[in-house]
């Protein structure tokens, strides 16, 4: 119970927007101990003969520009154009991907609600980078 109650206020503050930098600082807990990579899927996924019900996103900390640009390059190779990165479902799939190492495949299979999730966590984690002094 106590978990569930956890799990929905991170979601609430990921969806309000709120920094983890500003959290850190009012908790007096450091901002790196706050990020949570995990995000819990509403249900468990098949993949490759893996069950998968949970992503593990710390791979997000060792991205370098090189993985930004490959990202980039290849929605433009696509045809696929958005004014924010950051903040688009299919270039946070993409990022997710590379920080996993799954395939993008696994990623564009995810239901709504679980992209959703996804979408806001790394999205997140960029613009809480961003705010860092």
């Amino acid at each position: 119970m106590a978990e569930k109650v956890i799990e929905t206020i991170k979601d609430a503050i990921y969806a309000r927007g709120v920094s983890l930098k500003w959290l850190a600082e009012q908790s007096n807990i450091p901002q790196s101990r706050m990020i949570d990579f995990t995000v819990k899927l509403s249900k468990t996924y098949e993949f490759e003969g893996a069950r998968i019900s949970e992503i593990d996103l710390s791979g997000l900390e060792n991205l370098t520009a090189e993985d930004v640009i490959k990202a980039q390059q290849s929605l433009t190779i696509q045809q696929y154009v958005t004014a924010q990165p950051e903040t688009d479902p299919k270039y946070c799939l993409l990022m997710a991907a590379y920080a996993t190492q799954l395939p993008s495949e696994f990623f564009y299979k995810l239901s709504a609600k679980d992209t959703s999730k996804l979408k806001l966590r790394v999205s997140s984690y960029f613009f809480d980078s961003e705010t860092e002094d």
